[in-house]
């Protein structure tokens, strides 16, 4: 791990790594912490940041990229569902394991 940061809210945890990801951590799901890896650096993601309102995430890696990221909820359940492969609205378990607080809803609509 490279580098961490924590929202305002306490509602997210992300780090930077030598694995070439950034990792997002949705603190509010403990103790079963939900967290989902962020790929598209090529290299360490040696600084990461979210922004003052919350809303977004950036990260910036030892390949000369920085990205912008989404931490808006619907977003993050898109982001979720294509790291899945799968609808993550299986069961009422499975949603608050990932979105827990959250009101329960139909996610990855193009797995129903």
């Amino acid at each position: 791990m490279d580098d961490l940061a924590f929202s305002r809210n306490g509602e997210w945890l992300v780090s930077g790594s030598y694995d070439d990801t950034a990792r997002l951590w949705y603190l509010e799901s403990a103790p079963n912490i939900a967290s989902v890896a962020l790929r598209a650096h090529e290299d360490t993601v040696g600084v990461v940041a979210i922004s003052a309102d919350d809303h977004w995430l950036v990260t910036g890696g030892d390949d000369g990229a920085v990205m912008v990221w989404s931490l808006e909820l619907g977003e993050l359940v898109e982001l979720a569902c294509r790291t899945a492969g799968r609808n993550l609205s299986n069961s009422r378990e499975e949603w608050q394991r990932y979105f827990a607080g959250e009101v329960y809803r139909p996610t990855c609509a193009m797995w129903e």
